[in-house]
């Protein structure tokens, strides 16, 4: 699954950065690229979810094969498309069935594995992630230069179907056809979501994520006019970013001992501490150190709030919170990239770093702060019995 995942990703930064090079090269506008990535990321990120009520009715091996094929079918279109209106139209149906693929796998995982599996099988998936998002982009820039947008979108089709042959024998356990056992009690519970804890702390998660992506479209502004390190100070910070998110992984493995709302607390000040710290560093070294923190509290937030989502949601429900991760993880980044390019545009680059930083602690913090409340207040229901489950975890209980 994690082969799969991992895959996939590689994949989507072939059409991804394929799409944005067509257009580009046709509207030489930066606005019309922005258009795109909304039709690609944003809108089908926002549609996940919707997706995933209707993914309950099957099993997951048969809404796994369907997306894939949907997917090559997306792909092997836009290669022969030119740009207009119906490239966007194609590239969100793209996006959409990517989505509800690495939704089915997360779902695939939540449901085959304990807890204590889940944390371990997530940090695998975190380090298969990670070298996707490597060298996902490397690969493609390498086929686009060589050969075109259009051959890399044809073999990112072709990818697929043999992602599809790859799934032949692969056991997920299906949610709508009962292969996912549960007992009495805990189809009771999946009778209803515990909204208020669950909805709160994956909206707290979408903040987050939405805010630390606001730098994408200032760093290298940053490094040009704010350090006067060029391109070559981009490209460390990058590396020293991606190092710490290899490095975080493995910390995390460290801290299973943990809760994963600790990890997750812990990492996402990490990660603003080095937001904040390059956006106050004199120079390109101090920068590189702040990266490379960033990068560590990166590595281990995501995959802790993962998993503790996973600890959260009630047995016969894991479409459900898996397409509000994939969504998150698809929509909020694109929001967060729009908001910080028209941010670099009105204020300085430094200003597109720290703001990021500063908006997590006080998101944190004010989370933290929620949460003792609630479980202060001695409400006898559902929904805040299981709360508590979460609320000792932030002074190092279990989650």
């Amino acid at each position: 699954m994690a082969v799969l995942f991992a895959a996939n990703i590689v994949v989507e930064w072939f059409g991804s950065i394929a799409l944005m090079v067509l257009v580009y090269e046709r509207t030489q506008s930066t606005a019309a690229a922005a258009i795109l990535l909304v039709c690609k990321q944003v809108i089908p990120g926002v549609l996940v979810p919707f997706a995933g009520s209707q993914l309950e009715r099957y099993t997951l091996e048969r809404a796994l094969v369907g997306a894939l094929v949907v997917q090559s079918l997306s792909f092997a279109t836009l290669a022969a498309l030119g740009y207009g209106v119906p490239l966007l139209l194609v590239a969100g149906l793209a996006g959409l069935s990517g989505g509800v693929v690495r939704s089915c796998l997360r779902a695939g995982m939540a449901c085959r594995l304990t807890d204590e599996e889940f944390a371990a099988g997530s940090a695998i998936l975190n380090v298969a992630v990670g070298v996707a998002g490597v060298a996902g982009p490397a690969l493609a820039a390498l086929v686009i230069s060589a050969s075109g947008a259009g051959t890399a979108l044809a073999i990112a089709s072709c990818v697929l179907l043999l992602l599809v042959v790859g799934t032949a024998g692969l056991s997920l356990r299906s949610v709508g056809g009962g292969a996912c056992p549960s007992d009495a009690e805990d189809s009771v519970q999946a009778s209803h979501l515990p909204a208020i804890p669950l909805v709160g702390l994956l909206a707290l998660v979408a903040l987050v994520m939405g805010v630390f992506s606001m730098d994408e479209p200032a760093l290298l502004a940053f490094s040009e006019h704010s350090l006067a390190a060029g391109v070559g100070g981009y490209g460390a910070i990058v590396f020293a970013w991606g190092l710490g998110i290899t490095a975080g992984g493995i910390v995390f493995t460290r801290l299973l001992h943990w809760s994963m709302l600790r990890i997750y607390s812990v990492a996402t000040l990490v990660a603003a501490v080095g937001y904040i710290g390059m956006g106050f560093s004199p120079s390109i070294e101090v920068a590189i150190a702040f990266a490379l923190l960033g990068g560590i509290g990166n590595g281990m937030d995501w995959v802790a709030v993962v998993t503790l989502v996973k600890q959260a949601t009630p047995k016969g429900r894991e479409v459900w919170a898996a397409t509000r991760l994939e969504a998150i993880s698809t929509a909020a980044p694109g929001i967060g990239i729009l908001a910080g390019g028209l941010l670099a545009d009105f204020a300085s680059p430094r200003t597109t770093l720290v703001l990021p930083g500063i908006a997590a602690v006080v998101a944190i913090a004010v989370s933290a702060i929620v949460l003792r409340l609630r479980s202060g207040n001695g409400a006898p229901s559902a929904a805040v019995t299981a709360e508590r489950t979460l609320v000792p975890s932030i002074h190092g209980g279990t989650a």
